[in-house]
């Protein structure tokens, strides 16, 4: 039995008429009759009652009708699953981010591309830029976001546009009360609350050396993953802390001023590995 069979079965159904259900098909009328009387024989009964004018369904052939019916119809769904599978229009894809670089432009990289392809199921995850780096490679993940800068000969990267690194106060800071950006050097004793080295390395050595170029030598008596655990530090009043620009809708209690003398900048980007590119991998991308 093949997928012609089902078709010119229920075409002969429900045109009542062989000679009906040829032109339908596009096909001559005794090659569509002899394909019934082929099904039917494979069967071993008949499917429908002949007359000199017409066709009428049998008990199995109405039997046989409805079960076609769906099996055509579950065809032709995987069928379209598979193209579009082949396309990217369907399936899905991991995505990976730090804390931070999620309010970042990603978002909207994201949105853009779940309009474009809403039947691609998006799956996300959320963790230290070095966890990132670890299921990207053992093929946890399809793709990353971070800020940090990590150079891998396995990974392909393409990198958003830079973001200034503000200094994140409470609203009744000194600082606060002022408009505009701020030197460096103006938090020089100030309890800054820093990312910790073994999760955000690249960004902690990023702010150190801008620190030590303005001659600033901070008290660090906090320290905290990421701008999304650290900015309630500084809601709490427990010191300023570096944060990304885009990470300014994070809470109402805080302040944020740019810095300038020297400024400090992020490079936010997406890493994925160069071996492992689904096609909606590649979808994705392009949205970035």
């Amino acid at each position: 039995m093949e997928i012609r069979h089902l078709k010119y079965m229920l075409a002969v159904a429900e045109e009542g008429h062989f000679n009906m259900a040829a032109k339908r098909l596009h096909v001559a009328q005794p090659a569509l009759s002899h394909n019934i009387r082929q099904l039917e024989a494979e069967i071993g009964t008949q499917l429908f009652a002949r007359t000199t004018r017409s066709v009428s369904l049998t008990e199995a052939g109405r039997v046989f009708y409805h079960e076609a019916y769906k099996a055509l119809d579950q065809m032709e769904s995987v069928m379209r699953s598979a193209r579009m599978a082949s396309s990217g229009e369907e399936g899905t894809v991991t995505i990976g981010f730090t804390a931070t670089s999620i309010y970042g432009p990603l978002r909207g990289t994201i949105r853009r591309f779940h309009r474009r392809y809403p039947e691609v199921q998006i799956i996300t995850r959320e963790c230290s830029a070095r966890s990132l780096l670890d299921q990207l490679h053992d093929g946890e993940m399809d793709v990353a976001c971070s800020e940090d800068c990590i150079p891998n000969a396995n990974f392909q990267m393409k990198q958003y546009p830079p973001t200034y690194v503000v200094v994140a106060i409470h609203k009744q800071h000194r600082l606060a009360q002022e408009k505009g950006p701020i030197k460096i050097k103006e938090l020089a004793d100030e309890p800054i609350i820093f990312p910790t080295q073994n999760t955000t390395r690249g960004v902690y050595e990023n702010f150190s050396r801008a620190l030590a170029k303005a001659g600033v030598r901070p008290r660090y008596e906090y320290s905290a993953d990421n701008a999304t655990s650290g900015i309630p530090l500084v809601a709490a009043g427990l010191g300023v802390c570096l944060v990304p620009e885009f990470t300014q809708l994070l809470h109402s209690e805080v302040i944020y001023r740019r810095i300038i003398s020297p400024s400090i900048r992020q490079f936010p980007q997406l890493i994925w590995r160069k071996d492992r590119v689904p096609v909606t991998l590649t979808n994705f991308i392009s949205f970035a």
